[in-house]
């Protein structure tokens, strides 16, 4: 199992805007040690990839380079209940999570 650098961006941000700092720093802690979990590296070449695929699909930009990142690190699914990850090609949208 692999995700970007920016889940840990998106989970922080958001359990502190709902739960408050502490809450923010802790889950963010747990985060970095989640089992078997592989961080992708945001390089030159995920953005990129990023950001033709923001070019030629109407979606947002980190979901661009959440694409990038799985696409760049060969994989073929993505788990997401986000629908615009319907339209990226090469890449299956998984929701529910198995």
């Amino acid at each position: 199992m692999s995700t970007s650098t920016l889940t840990w961006d998106e989970v922080v941000y958001v359990v502190r805007r709902f739960l408050g700092p502490e809450d923010s720093v802790a889950k963010g802690d747990e985060l970095l040690v989640f089992p078997n979990l592989q961080w992708l590296r945001v390089d030159r070449a995920v953005l990129r990839r990023g950001a033709d695929l923001y070019r030629t699909l109407p979606m947002r930009p980190r979901d661009a380079i959440h694409a990038g990142a799985a696409l760049e690190a060969g994989e073929s699914e993505i788990l997401s209940e986000d629908r615009v990850f319907d339209r990226v090609p090469g890449l299956e949208r998984v929701w529910p999570p198995p």
